[in-house]
């Protein structure tokens, strides 16, 4: 089934049908970003323990950043 096919069978759904679709879609969409986060997280936890990460306040990456001009 393409994208289109969907739309327009979502376009024919009843108003409360439309709703629960809707309230569908967003909760995936926040499980899709907490898996994202979670990954990021997992990915720079290991980066960090190679030593490709270092830790730091706001001020050193400020200082960081203006060093490289």
């Amino acid at each position: 089934m393409s994208f289109s096919e969907i739309v327009d069978q979502a376009h024919e759904l009843d108003s409360a049908s439309k709703e629960e679709l809707i309230d569908l879609l967003r909760s995936w969409l926040v499980e899709d970003r907490r898996r994202e986060i979670a990954h990021n997280a997992q990915e720079a936890r290991s980066e960090y323990a190679q030593g490709k990460l270092k830790a730091g306040s706001v001020d050193d990456l400020m200082a960081d950043m203006y060093a490289k001009n």
